[in-house]
């Protein structure tokens, strides 16, 4: 997919289609404070303060149309400094609660703790009774969660006390209470690969962005002639391009299983669009390839090596391994007994807007040489991160070989 498109479903609405939701009262929270607050007395200590604001509200608008006749703003950006008034807001953490996802089966359990290390040595012992290895957990994330506001008896707020970003404390204090979240990811003995979604092709055409039809394809650029050759295309390629699949000597696509096996194979361009996170290369023989390219288009573009053969992959002055994500879930993975080597002068493996961190996962055994998986780049959206991934060497350059397989 060589530029971004947006899915006509994700496009505006017209005009005369906008109008506004109306509110709906969910059960049992017609009359509940804000979440987080407190109940009983510290909420009629609330309302008396706002009764009590009244006339100072009042009194503060009043003058600020005095002062405004001067050409002052009071309660803008010209509004006299107020540090002496402004009161920092206090914290509290009331516990911890950790998350672990159990990758070989996706099981997920939380425990919680007045302390981290509490909480850490129940997973570990819940990771240990399912065969894991507690001592590799690997640490994703940690939040830290709202789960209460406490306003001393005397406190008084001028502004809005939902929005404490446009309002200050003029008397008392304000409490926020806390819990740590923090994730956790754990492996079996012999399993080091994550648990993804959408792993098969996107036959059903939910990311068909225009009239033609699915978009997926498996297609190898031949060494000499330059011509994309099709192992496997959506419709959407077969009405645009006016073409069908066709067969290379030493390499054959099994849509069943998604996987592509490629047997003593030489070829200039291995491109692979939305074909999902079970994308899996199988290897038999000495195989030769200069660029491995990847889409996932928020849907998922993953690869996985297996077999025992031998890849070689020489990008010269390009990525070898690149896998552009464009915000899924799509990593990077290496069972036993292949061999993956990859070569460039920009970087050998790069992995672009994943929503993964780390993005390349090897299985017990492998050996991983030249380089170290790093993120160079991270942005959030709509609450999800996504990582920019480079190997990089032991000087932090971007890595010019890698080599995965056994010693």
């Amino acid at each position: 997919m060589e530029e971004y498109r947006l899915p006509e479903e994700f496009a505006p609405l017209p005009e005369e289609y906008r109008v506004p939701a109306e509110p709906v009262d969910r059960p049992g929270e017609e009359f509940s404070p804000r979440p987080g607050a407190r109940r009983r007395s510290a909420d009629r200590h609330r309302l008396l303060k706002r009764l009590m604001l009244v006339p100072l509200a009042a009194a503060v608008a009043s003058s600020a149309l005095w002062l405004s006749s001067f050409g002052l703003d009071p309660l803008g950006a010209d509004a006299p400094e107020r540090t002496d008034q402004n009161r920092p807001v206090e914290e509290q953490t009331t516990g911890y609660e950790v998350h672990v996802t159990y990758a070989p089966t996706g099981e997920t359990a939380a425990f919680t703790g007045e302390d981290e290390e509490g909480a850490l040595s129940q997973a570990r012992t819940w990771v240990a009774e399912r065969g894991g290895d507690p001592d590799g957990m690997r640490f994703l994330r940690q939040e830290q969660l709202l789960v209460d506001t406490i306003y001393s008896d005397d406190c008084i707020i001028v502004g809005d006390p939902d929005d404490m970003e446009h309002a200050y404390i003029a008397q008392g204090t304000v409490t926020y209470v806390y819990r740590w979240e923090i994730y956790y990811e754990a492996n079996g003995e012999d399993d080091a690969f994550p648990v993804l979604p959408n792993l098969f092709p996107d036959f059903a055409g939910d990311y068909a962005w225009g009239d033609y039809g699915p978009e997926e394809y498996v297609r190898i650029m031949t060494e000499g002639t330059q011509e994309a050759v099709y192992l496997h295309m959506g419709e959407a390629w077969r009405q645009l391009e006016g073409q069908g699949e066709g067969d290379l000597p030493g390499a054959s696509y099994d849509r069943e299983t998604n996987v592509l096996t490629l047997e003593n194979f030489s070829g200039d361009i291995l491109d692979v669009n939305l074909m999902g996170n079970g994308f899996t290369v199988r290897l038999i023989g000495e195989n030769r390839l200069r660029m491995l390219m990847v889409w996932g288009a928020m849907y998922g573009g993953s690869v996985t090596f297996v077999g025992d053969g031998r890849l070689v992959i020489d990008g010269g002055d390009e990525p070898a391994i690149r896998l552009n994500a464009e915000g899924s879930q799509s990593c990077l993975m290496v069972d036993n007994g292949v061999t993956v080597e990859a070569y460039s002068n920009a970087a050998a493996v790069l992995i672009n807007e994943t929503a993964l961190d780390p993005a390349v996962y090897c299985r017990r055994g492998v050996t991983v040489t030249g380089g170290a998986d790093t993120v160079v780049d991270q942005v959030e959206n709509d609450g999800t991160t996504y990582y920019t991934h480079v190997m990089v060497d032991e000087n932090g350059n971007p890595a010019a070989y890698v080599r995965f397989g056994a010693d």
